[in-house]
């Protein structure tokens, strides 16, 4: 089995590769198309990319953990990540980046990788409670580490400012497992 920071560095790697079809610059015969995401920084396009759908697995991880779990922690946390989401996603739009995440349902993700890792995580949080905890523990300081990978000066102020505060979030919610 791969370890969840393992699939993790493969859905990154996984989203750079979707990033040309959910953002349209390529077509079937692999030939590039004109749209406006095409002129958006591809660093810009991935981080944003990527970014929702860890967002989007946090909160759906949280929300699945939270139906068999007696932690009332998953149902805030995962009204939190929720607003991450919206926060990247008013990014996407702003960008003129699609959203891979539009249309998908709880645990359904664009990047094959990230719905491995949703199941690997649900499949490790669903035997107790504490083993839930641990999993929020892993998705908190995987998104730290993401988070602070990507905040390196390169990133525009609204995302790098964005970005900051869904780090600050994400070290709320660790304290929070972790209490």
């Amino acid at each position: 089995m791969m370890s969840t920071k393992r699939i993790l560095l493969a859905a990154s790697a996984g989203a750079a590769v979707l990033l040309g079809a959910a953002c349209g610059t390529t077509n079937s015969s692999g030939s590039s198309t004109s749209t406006t995401a095409a002129a958006v920084d591809p660093t810009v396009q991935e981080a944003l990319v990527h970014m929702v759908e860890e967002e989007k697995l946090a909160h759906d991880v949280y929300v699945t953990l939270a139906i068999d779990s007696d932690l009332r922690m998953f149902d805030r946390i995962s009204e939190a990540e929720a607003r991450h989401e919206d926060e990247v996603r008013s990014l996407l739009d702003r960008y003129d980046v699609a959203d891979p995440t539009e249309g998908n349902g709880i645990g359904e993700f664009t990047n094959p990788a990230f719905s491995d890792l949703f199941d690997q995580l649900v499949a490790q949080g669903s035997t107790s409670d504490d083993a839930a905890r641990q999993v929020g523990i892993a998705i908190e300081e995987l998104d730290i580490d993401d988070l602070e990978s990507r905040l390196d000066g390169t990133l525009p102020d609204d995302v790098t400012q964005v970005f900051e505060r869904l780090l600050a979030g994400s070290q709320r919610h660790l304290a929070a497992f972790t209490k």
